[in-house]
C-alpha cells in the first residue's frame, strides 16, 4: 500500500504542458453607430469606468459600453 501511495507521487499523471490559449487577431468595435475592426496587437491599452470600455488604440480612442470582463 505504502508502495502505491508513494508512486502515485512521482509518476506523472497527463499533460504536463500547460494549456494554450488563442486569442483572436482582430476584433469588431462597435463605437458611436459605426463598426471598426481593429487588430488586437495595435491596442496599447484598455480604461474601465463603469459600465463602459475605453480602448486606446495608435492614437485613437473607441468608448464601447461594455465591462473589461466581457471583453477578455
Amino acid at each position: 500500500m505504502a508502495a502505491s501511495i508513494a508512486n502515485a507521487f512521482v509518476q506523472p499523471s497527463g499533460n504536463l504542458l500547460p494549456e494554450v490559449r488563442e486569442y483572436p487577431k482582430k476584433i469588431v468595435i462597435r463605437s458611436q453607430n459605426r463598426i471598426f475592426l481593429q487588430t488586437v496587437s495595435e491596442i496599447d491599452h484598455l480604461t474601465a469606468a463603469a459600465n463602459y470600455v475605453q480602448i486606446h488604440t495608435n492614437g485613437q480612442m473607441f468608448r464601447i459600453r461594455s465591462t473589461i470582463n466581457a471583453i477578455e
